[in-house]
């Protein structure tokens, strides 16, 4: 626990936020995304199948082509939003050490943390 009138020097960790949180956000993100992969592997496969039915065009073939293209090209974008959404919790779980900027008395810098909540002072 922090300590007032402790002095810090510049890039002592002042606070620590709990990680987990941002874990669970990341593994959940990763997971989305292996599903999503998973959808954009049967949206090539049906893209496939439907374009080698038979060597006639017919009404059906047409149709289940658009829609299975349009399929693939919908879960690559999904895939392109599950990326981002990895990045940005993969950079939200790196600010969850708060060093200090400047040397100063720590206890000051952490007055308003409410430690066991979401963070801690260390000290």
């Amino acid at each position: 626990m922090l300590q007032r009138r402790t002095d810090g020097a510049r890039g002592d960790l002042l606070v620590q936020i709990d990680p987990r949180p941002y874990e669970v956000e990341l593994a959940t993100c990763e997971a989305q995304m292996g599903k999503d992969q998973a959808a954009l592997n049967n949206a090539r496969v049906d893209l496939t199948r439907y374009q080698n039915v038979g060597g006639r065009k017919t009404r059906f073939r047409s149709s289940s082509c658009h829609t299975a293209g349009a399929g693939q090209h919908r879960m690559k974008a999904t895939i392109k939003s599950d990326d981002a959404q990895i990045q940005s919790a993969k950079l939200t779980s790196l600010t969850a050490d708060h060093p200090a900027p400047i040397s100063q008395p720590r206890g000051r810098a952490c007055a308003c943390v409410d430690p066991g909540k979401i963070g801690s002072c260390l000290g």
